[in-house]
């Protein structure tokens, strides 16, 4: 698993072509700690990887340390549901670099995957993160699209299963 993370790091520094980290497996594996971490790695050093996004987005180019996001998805769901989220949503689908935690931890309505599926859709070309303590077989039960994106781009998918719930160790 931290290979992978390394791996993705560094490609960031390479200037690769953005992609995404998907971690998923049971509560207590570490995959928050891990991407978080990550993030914490992306912005305390954000100045050495800037990559102009004006290949995608004409208007976009990165400017400075709030063009990276940590998110909750079932927070992101929250304020969508009561009218708050558009902006933290279109936040999520333009900044170069983010986090989106705990997918699958809300009641996912149709509305709140299809919200999902576009954030993904929006995703792509960028940096970005998921975690989730679903596994990729329930997302392509649930929205094959979703998990579809996932892979995109070379995308990289871990599912978490040898690591015992950390929380529950004596």
């Amino acid at each position: 698993m931290l290979d992978k993370a390394t791996e993705f790091i560094r490609s960031i520094a390479a200037k690769e072509d953005p992609r995404s980290f998907s971690l998923f497996g049971k509560s207590g594996t570490g995959k928050t700690h891990l991407a978080m971490n990550m993030y914490r790695f992306i912005y305390a050093n954000l100045r050495a990887y800037q990559r102009p996004l004006s290949d995608i987005d004409p208007e976009y180019t990165i400017t400075d340390l709030h063009n990276v996001r940590f998110a909750s998805w079932p927070d992101v769901c929250r304020q969508l549901r009561n009218g708050t989220g558009d902006r933290l949503f279109n936040d999520l689908c333009r900044h170069w670099f983010v986090v989106i935690d705990d997918i699958g931890a809300e009641y996912e309505s149709d509305a709140m995957m299809a919200n999902l599926t576009e954030l993904a859709d929006q995703r792509l070309g960028k940096w970005t993160i998921y975690t989730s303590n679903k596994t990729v077989d329930y997302y392509d039960e649930k929205d094959e699209r979703f998990a579809s994106r996932l892979f995109r781009h070379n995308g990289i998918v871990l599912e978490i299963t040898s690591v015992e719930d950390y929380n529950r160790r004596s």
